[in-house]
């Protein structure tokens, strides 16, 4: 069996929720996701993590990419939002 068979698809379509109609949920999606992901990549910067244990996490990694270019939450976007939380320190409601 092929590693690409879980991989999902790439398709090109517009994402669920549009940045400009209603920014209120959007914003509140986006950090949701962002702070999923930062979750993520940090258990996997854990150099004690077993083999099989890093194979989820990455592929639970790739899963969340790929649930947040469905949302329209860009690479740029994910990374304000680990600038505004460094620089505040705080929960970020707003992605700028």
């Amino acid at each position: 069996m092929d590693l690409n068979d879980f991989l999902p698809k790439k398709t090109e379509s517009i994402p669920v929720i549009q940045k400009d109609a209603d920014t209120e949920k959007y914003d509140r999606i986006a950090a949701t996701l962002c702070e999923k992901r930062l979750a993520l990549e940090e258990k996997l910067k854990d150099q004690t993590l077993l083999a099989t244990a890093r194979e989820e996490h990455a592929m639970d990694l790739l899963l969340l990419k790929e649930s947040m270019r469905t949302f329209g939450v860009t690479e740029v976007d994910y990374h304000a939002y680990i600038a505004y939380k460094e620089h505040e320190g705080g929960v970020q409601l707003e992605l700028f």
